[in-house]
């Protein structure tokens, strides 16, 4: 048996689904720093009021503004394709992907309106106390396809379950 502080009792906790895949102090300790700080977003958002409503209201135009940088993204290979994350769901991670292409698009400026968006929702999404499904969106990678007005940089479509390599 091990010596305890008598100052301290000592607390069990048994193992089970709750505690699994927490055992480390640290893990423990980066989870609850996460809980923390969304915590606090969610409170600076409530402080903001009005101003918080105004950024979210942006949100529409911030996201016609990267689709006006992207659109149309034409290309002549696969080499001038790629994809861009944007938005923030309730639970982390983007909303989705949009495919562009480096022959028409300013990876810079394509940056920065991304950014704007994401931010925009990120506020949306904590002063708003809307949730989301937490699936995980996975980046589908980007193809120089054809179209009725040529070829254009189009998100790649999802492989069907079994398609893929076997291990």
């Amino acid at each position: 048996m091990l010596p305890s502080h008598p100052s301290r009792p000592r607390l069990f906790i048994p193992a089970g689904p709750c505690r699994r895949g927490l055992r480390d102090n640290r893990q423990r300790r980066g989870l609850l720093q996460a809980a923390g700080a969304l915590l606090l977003v969610s409170m600076s958002a409530c402080a903001a009021g009005p101003a918080a409503t105004a950024d979210a209201a942006d949100g529409p135009a911030r996201r016609a503004a990267v689709q006006a940088l992207i659109d149309p993204p034409v290309c002549t290979a696969d080499a001038d394709c790629r994809t861009v994350a944007i938005g923030s769901k309730a639970c982390g991670g983007p909303e989705a992907y949009l495919a562009w292409s480096t022959q028409r698009t300013d990876a810079k400026a394509l940056e920065s309106a991304v950014m704007a968006y994401g931010a925009t929702r990120l506020e949306s999404v904590a002063g708003g106390g809307r949730v989301s499904n937490c699936q995980v969106v996975t980046d589908p990678g980007a193809a120089c396809l054809p179209t009725a007005s040529g070829r254009a940089c189009q998100l790649r479509p999802p492989r069907a379950a079994g398609s893929g390599p076997t291990q």
